[in-house]
């Protein structure tokens, strides 16, 4: 990858630029990220509809396979985008090269972390947001940066290092983000799905035998129809959420090791040298 071929302006930016330039990214390069979504959310949307058809405990089930696709695809996305970045076009076959190159290592990190969060979570849903200042930065240490699996940990916590908070405050703000995504777009489904053909409605697949308002919206979400719809949500917005997060990163080296003199450097060392 050559600097001088940087296709954004390397500077810092705000959360909400950040988001900008993802929407801008997922919009020119819509091609090659939706041809690699499907790879990895088709599987996921029928092994989802599946359990949610056929086992117990199936919204959680149903949660399980699409965080264990999506952040194959999140590795895969972050291996593609990120020379695009510098002029290389993005190949959805180079982007699965590069993750299957590390997928083993990737994985035990991804099963690590979501373990991790999985025991955070058990006293409230917030705190295993705590750790993705740190560990968020997975795949463009692994498939960018090309670390070695013994400095991974301490490549990822020297990036947050002195940022942790503003980190944390732009995760929540992605987070938020696409939450009110997936409500709108989950909700916008419903209302076409029974105002067209006549579908039962939210408020029809929820278990009114349930008093407790949590139990009632896991009954709503473990029917396979709307748990399937919901799912389709999640994959619909995770590109645009994942490449938010990545410019993220990249503002994140900016700010904490001035990446922007670096390339500005090369830059000017790759034009001295052709200068007769």
């Amino acid at each position: 990858m050559k600097v001088e071929d940087c296709i954004v302006d390397v500077k810092c930016r705000s959360a909400a630029g950040c988001i900008d330039l993802a929407c801008v990214f997922q919009r020119r390069f819509a091609a090659p990220i939706i041809n690699l979504l499907l790879i990895f959310a088709v599987p996921s949307l029928v092994l989802g509809w599946f359990v949610l058809r056929y086992r117990d405990f199936s919204f959680v089930w149903m949660l399980l396979i699409w965080s264990f696709f999506s952040a194959l695809f999140c590795g895969a996305l972050i291996a593609g985008i990120g020379p695009q970045v510098f002029g290389q076009p993005f190949r959805v076959a180079e982007a699965l090269k590069s993750l299957c190159q590390r997928l083993p290592l990737y994985f035990g990190w991804i099963l690590l972390i979501r373990i991790l969060q999985g025991f955070l979570s058990m006293c409230f849903v917030v705190p295993a947001t705590l750790i993705a200042p740190v560990t968020g930065f997975l795949a463009e240490v692994m498939f960018l940066e090309q670390s070695p699996a013994g400095k991974i940990n301490a490549r990822m916590s020297a990036l947050s290092r002195g940022y942790y908070f503003t980190l944390l405050v732009r995760f929540w703000l992605v987070l938020i983000l696409a939450i009110i995504l997936i409500a709108g777009l989950f909700t916008a489904i419903f209302f076409l799905g029974t105002f067209l053909f006549n579908l039962p409605g939210i408020t029809d697949r929820i278990d009114r035998r349930q008093n407790d308002p949590f139990i009632m919206l896991i009954s709503l979400f473990s029917d396979p129809f709307a748990g399937t719809v919901l799912q389709a949500c999640f994959w619909s917005v995770t590109p645009l959420a994942r490449l938010a997060w990545f410019f993220m990163y990249l503002d994140s080296r900016i700010r904490r090791e001035c990446w922007d003199l670096d390339v500005a450097f090369q830059i000017e060392a790759r034009r001295l040298e052709v200068v007769p």
